[in-house]
């Protein structure tokens, strides 16, 4: 069953083998290693009394999908990257830090929603990017979502995207709050930032070169966002998710 709906889902049919996004061709054959790899993989972890988080479990599948979808997968330098982003947030690290790329970005960004308990506010100018394309990015916002969080999004534009994440939108509508603006009333330069709770934030400066600060700890900074959200929130125009 599980093997039909990844070729159902995942990808096209097209003889006897499979045609992933970047058109390159995937035998069936290792189709179904890849699954049994994975299999083997979470039974391993369950019969060893390992415990198989949530997010071990997202880790493995995004796995498979990267492999069915014939992506580079993570080099040992990425998860070292990764590794470091999830323990300064575990740590509710104080500092203050400066760095670039889409990818860091969303390590960020998943890591805020991985440690918010209540409410994560988001400012940006597109509603679905780069950003939020990213697996990990999506799997912690179900996450945050399933605990009962909750989640505002000022945006002024949306690209004609059905994505994992405005699907996530939709089936948290409840959660989920969505405010357009209208872009006259804001800055064209201004920067996108997410704040979690009461001391988290990510800003990231609306360019090309994807500079961004954050921390995991810096109540004074966040309460400053928190002000600068309001002040768009009073101009924004909320918009059901249902309808996107």
């Amino acid at each position: 069953m599980f093997y039909y709906y990844i070729l159902n889902k995942m990808k096209e049919r097209d003889g006897d083998g499979i045609v992933g996004v970047d058109q390159k061709e995937i035998p069936s054959n290792e189709i179904i290693s890849a699954i049994d790899t994975v299999k083997e993989e979470i039974l391993y972890e369950l019969l060893h009394g390992r415990n198989l988080t949530p997010e071990r479990v997202c880790e493995v599948l995004n796995t498979l999908k990267d492999t069915l979808m014939g992506k580079v997968p993570e080099s040992p330098e990425e998860k070292q990257i990764s590794w470091a982003f999830k323990s300064l947030a575990d740590e509710n690290a104080e500092s203050q830090f400066q760095n670039r790329g889409y990818k860091n970005i969303a390590r960020t960004i998943w890591n805020i929603f991985r440690t918010s308990e209540k409410t994560v506010k988001i400012f940006t100018h597109s509603l679905n990017n780069k950003v939020t394309e990213q697996d990990e990015y999506c799997d912690n916002l179900f996450f945050f979502l399933v605990k009962g969080g909750n989640v505002k999004i000022i945006y002024n534009k949306k690209d004609e995207n059905n994505s994992r994440f405005m699907e996530i939108l939709k089936r948290f509508s409840t959660q989920i709050t969505l405010y357009k603006i209208d872009p006259k009333k804001i800055n064209i330069c201004e920067e996108n930032f997410t704040i979690g709770d009461t001391s988290k934030y990510c800003c990231e400066a609306n360019n090309e070169e994807e500079i961004f600060s954050w921390s995991f700890n810096t109540p004074d900074i966040v309460k400053l966002f928190n002000k600068h959200f309001q002040e768009y929130l009073s101009n924004a125009t909320p918009t059901p998710s249902t309808s996107l």
